[in-house]
């Protein structure tokens, strides 16, 4: 698992817009009393934890390293996120191999206590919706 001790398999989760990979969000230490959420920015590796909500930033982190296949995994999370407005796209280093396990379009519904509310509007602003997607004939 990367060299960190954690109770689960690390999910990686890879925030897209279009092509765009912008952050992983990465989830450890799953258990019946919940999971760590922590954030790390693209393509450095580096904790963003203040983006995450008040109540997240409390959290016992662990610092994740960095994966060993990381610019393969976002070069992979691109390349299925392209023509999507916004999509996450998670994978899992297992080894030497990247494992796909979904992607998901509708995080949370859209009700994702874990980031801040300023985290929540950036990735907003990143997730432009083109005007032919839906067909209709103005802007959005």
């Amino acid at each position: 698992m990367g060299g960190v001790e954690s109770s689960s398999q690390i999910d990686y989760k890879f925030w897209c817009f279009d092509g765009l990979v912008k952050y992983c969000f990465v989830c450890y230490d799953r258990s019946k009393d919940g999971v760590v959420f922590d954030l790390y920015d693209l393509p450095s590796w580096n904790p963003r934890r203040e983006k995450l909500s008040e109540q997240r930033q409390n959290q016992q982190f662990k610092d994740i390293p960095r994966p060993k296949k990381l610019k393969e995994m976002i070069d992979m999370a691109s390349a299925l996120s392209k023509g999507f407005p916004q999509v996450r796209v998670d994978l899992y280093e297992v080894g030497d191999k990247i494992y796909f396990g979904e992607m998901t379009f509708t995080s949370e519904g859209g009700q994702m206590d874990y980031f801040s509310d300023e985290t929540l509007q950036e990735l907003g602003d990143l997730c432009v919706i083109p005007s032919n997607l839906c067909g209709c004939p103005w802007k959005w």
